[in-house]
């Protein structure tokens, strides 16, 4: 899984490589051990789309195998939070998979 939050613009031509080697990528941009803004599933969704664009990959078009996932895991999550957390993930993946 790769942390999308400490990603910077230097890692840019790192992680294009990367993506068009087709190794596949787990975006983990879902926040851990906080409980998520109302937004988090747009601001999620920015962040992964925000990348692509940058790199000049069309969601629908990326390389490899492609999942979304919490940044950090969800070791230290609990019942509610980390149902939520999951919850938000799948939704990100969803609407990155339908751009519609």
């Amino acid at each position: 899984s790769l942390d999308a939050g400490v990603l910077v613009e230097q890692d840019t031509e790192q992680f294009g490589t990367w993506l068009e080697s087709g190794a596949g990528t787990v975006w983990g941009v879902w926040p851990t051990g906080e409980t998520a803004p109302r937004d988090q599933v747009d601001r999620s969704l920015r962040r992964v789309q925000g990348w692509l664009h940058r790199l000049g990959i069309p969601a629908s078009q990326v390389p490899g195998p492609t999942a979304v996932s919490p940044s950090c895991g969800l070791a230290g999550a609990h019942g509610p939070a980390a149902k939520a957390a999951m919850a938000g993930v799948r939704e990100v993946a969803r609407r990155l998979s339908d751009p519609d």
